[in-house]
């Protein structure tokens, strides 16, 4: 997966930003609670760790530790917050608390990590110049999944995972992020190509 040293860096990186989107999240069920049940970033998380690996089964190796190693970043940052509410009995057992209440998003990254991992892989090698196109379209694309999922129960038990969605506006936000990283990708993609037919233009004008 790439050298001891840089995967440690990675893995402390990814736990770290688990952490911050934890402790953002809080004991809130307002605008922050919306914000930090964002599905999107998670998907990031297992891309973009992967996007240096050399093949693709090393990429997925990677984006599901990472994001496995993140989500226990967040839940870390909640137990802490919640310390004391989740039963007692010290903090390691209060997070096993946590985490086991939340068996579902493991679940669900032990899918998406090696999946967008995969990817992430893939694009590094072959067409690196679409990463922030594919980041964007799945920041994007978010809020349209949300909705076609309101209301429906998307894991069977004992997981018992209904998505419902009650403050639309975090999605509404991050969908135009999603399409500005797009229009600037493709932009700069464009100007990038107006001045290498300029360069060409002026050497093949060229006096000898």
């Amino acid at each position: 997966m790439g050298s001891p040293r840089r995967v440690l860096v990675l893995l402390l990186t990814v736990f770290a930003v688990g952490l911050a989107l934890g402790t953002f999240k809080g004991d809130s069920s307002g605008l922050r609670g919306a914000v930090g049940n964002l599905s999107a970033p998670w998907l990031l998380i297992g891309l973009l760790s992967a996007v240096s690996r050399r093949t693709v089964a090393r990429g997925a190796a990677i984006g599901l530790v990472s994001t496995l190693v993140a989500l226990v970043g967040f839940y870390t940052a909640l137990t802490l917050v919640l310390a004391g509410h989740l039963g007692g009995g010290g903090h390691l057992r209060e997070l096993a608390v946590e985490m086991t209440a939340n068996r579902v998003y493991f679940a669900a990254g032990l899918v998406s990590g090696p999946l967008l991992g995969a990817v992430g892989a893939w694009l590094g090698r072959r067409h690196p110049d679409a990463v922030p196109l594919v980041a964007g379209a799945l920041v994007a694309g978010e809020i349209l999944v949300v909705a076609l999922a309101q209301g429906h129960q998307l894991a069977p038990p004992p997981l018992y995972l209904v998505w419902g969605v009650d403050a639309w506006s975090p999605y509404v936000v991050e969908c135009v992020v999603g399409l500005a990283m797009i229009a600037v990708t493709l932009a700069r993609r464009r100007l990038s190509r107006t001045a290498e037919t300029h360069v060409a233009r002026s050497d093949g004008g060229g006096v000898i």
